[in-house]
C-alpha cells in the first residue's frame, strides 16, 4: 500500500501535463451563463457526446472562444494509472455518494477525493488544492450521464451556494409564462411536458429538474440539462413522439451518443431533437419568471381529470413533500462543503415559499394527456 497520496496527485498532474504537451487532448467549453467548464478529453467521441448532451440548453463553444464567469477544469483521460490507483488506495464502500444517490467506493484524504461507481471502470478524482476533477478511465466507452454530471457538478454547486434551488420538477412556458410541475417519480412530469409541447405556444424548460431563484419578489428559472426519459405509454399517447420515433434515422439522432435508445426500460432522448419533433424554437431561454406551480398526480385508469386552485397551506405541504423526497445529492464532489450547501439551500427554499404570490393548482389526470393539457392551458390562460 502507498503511504502517501502525494504520489497520486503528482502522477495525475504529470499525466495531464504530458497529454497537453503532446496535443492529445480535445476540448470544449460548456457554460450555464454564469460560469464555464472547460472539458478536456483524449477521446474525441466524448467531446461529441458532451456537445450533443448540452446543445440548445447551455452555451457550447470551442475552447478558444471567450468564456463566462469562473472557469472550472474537468478532464477525462484513459490511463493505466486507473488500475494502479484501485490497487494502491484504501477504498471503502460508501452509500449515496453519487449524484443519483447510488453507492460506490470512496477514498479521501487531505489532498484528494476519489470515487468509483458500481460497475464503472473509471476513477473520478477531485484534486482539492486545484479544485480540478479528473475522470481516469480504463476504456473508451462513452459514459454520457457520468460525463454530464462531471461537467454540471461545479456549475450546479456554485448556483446552490449563490441562492438557487434545484427543484425536482418538469417545466415549460406557455405564451412566455413559465409553468412548473413539481413532482416525484411516476408523477407524470415528463408526460405532461411532452404533451404541452404539442401546443405551439409552449416551450421546453426541463423534464426532471429545474433551478429556481427568488429575486425581487419573483422566482426566476434556469435549466438543468438532462436526457429526457420517456415511458412507453408517454410515447404511445403522444402522436408527435410516436411518429418521430417510428423512423430509425430519427431514433439514431435522438439517442445519446454511442448509447442505446432504451436504457432501464425507458426511452432516453436528448433535448436538442425537440425542435425536430415538435417544431422550431421549442426550447425556452433562462431567466424567465415563474407564473404558476401545477402539482400533478397521475392516477391511471381512474377516469379522474380535474384541476383546481390550491390554498397556501396546500402549496407549502406539496412543496415540502417535493423538497424532502428528492432523489439526488446536493453535491457529489467537494467543490463546496456539503453542510454549507445544505444550509444555503434550506434558506433558499424558505425564500421560495415566501415568494409564491401567484396562483397554484393541483392537477389530477388519468393519463389522457390531451385532456390534461387542455385543463392546464384553460386555467392559466
Amino acid at each position: 500500500m502507498l503511504q502517501s497520496t502525494k504520489w497520486v496527485a503528482d502522477q495525475i498532474k504529470e499525466l495531464v501535463k504530458n497529454e497537453k504537451t503532446n496535443n492529445l487532448l480535445h476540448s470544449v467549453n460548456v457554460s450555464d451563463g454564469i460560469n464555464t467548464v472547460r472539458f478536456y478529453s483524449d477521446n474525441e467521441n466524448e467531446i461529441v457526446a458532451v456537445k450533443q448532451y448540452f446543445r440548445d440548453l447551455y452555451a457550447v463553444e470551442d475552447s478558444n472562444e471567450d468564456t463566462v464567469g469562473k472557469i472550472f477544469t474537468v478532464y477525462s483521460i484513459k490511463s493505466s494509472l486507473c488500475r494502479k490507483m484501485k490497487e494502491s488506495l484504501s477504498f471503502h464502500e460508501a452509500d449515496k455518494i453519487f449524484y443519483d444517490m447510488q453507492q460506490g467506493l470512496l477514498y479521501e484524504d487531505e489532498a484528494i477525493y476519489c470515487v468509483i461507481r458500481k460497475n464503472q471502470l473509471g476513477v473520478t478524482v477531485f484534486l482539492k488544492e486545484d479544485e480540478t476533477s479528473i475522470y481516469i478511465r480504463e476504456s473508451d466507452t462513452i459514459e454520457n450521464v457520468h460525463l454530464s454530471q462531471l461537467i454540471k457538478e461545479p456549475l450546479n454547486s456554485y448556483k446552490i451556494a449563490n441562492g438557487y434551488l434545484l427543484l425536482h420538477c418538469a417545466a415549460c412556458s406557455v405564451d412566455n409564462k413559465v409553468v412548473v410541475f413539481p413532482a416525484q417519480k411516476c408523477g407524470g412530469k415528463s408526460t405532461i411536458v411532452m404533451g404541452m409541447l404539442g401546443d405551439n405556444r409552449c416551450k421546453y424548460l426541463g423534464n426532471d429538474s429545474l433551478f429556481i431563484k427568488p429575486e425581487n419578489s419573483e422566482i426566476i428559472t434556469m435549466k438543468n440539462p438532462h436526457a429526457i426519459r420517456l415511458g412507453s405509454e408517454t410515447i404511445e399517447n403522444n402522436h408527435f413522439l410516436s411518429q418521430y420515433l417510428e423512423d430509425n434515422d430519427n431514433c439514431n439522432k435522438a439517442k445519446m451518443h454511442d448509447a442505446s435508445l432504451i436504457l432501464n426500460n425507458k426511452t432516453q432522448i436528448v433535448p436538442c431533437v425537440l425542435d425536430s419533433i415538435f417544431g422550431k424554437d421549442k426550447i425556452e431561454h433562462n431567466g424567465m419568471k415563474i407564473g404558476h406551480f401545477v402539482f400533478p398526480t397521475l392516477k391511471p385508469e381512474s377516469g379522474e381529470n380535474i384541476i383546481r386552485e390550491v390554498n397556501e397551506d396546500e402549496i407549502i405541504s406539496m412543496m415540502c413533500d417535493c423538497y424532502n423526497r428528492r432523489d439526488h445529492r446536493i453535491n457529489w464532489l467537494p467543490y463546496y462543503n456539503t453542510e454549507t450547501l445544505e444550509m444555503r439551500e434550506k434558506e433558499t427554499f424558505l425564500q421560495v415559499l415566501d415568494s409564491i404570490s401567484f396562483k397554484c393548482y393541483h392537477l389530477v389526470f388519468d393519463g389522457q394527456i390531451e385532456i390534461a393539457v387542455n385543463n392546464i392551458i384553460t386555467k392559466i390562460a
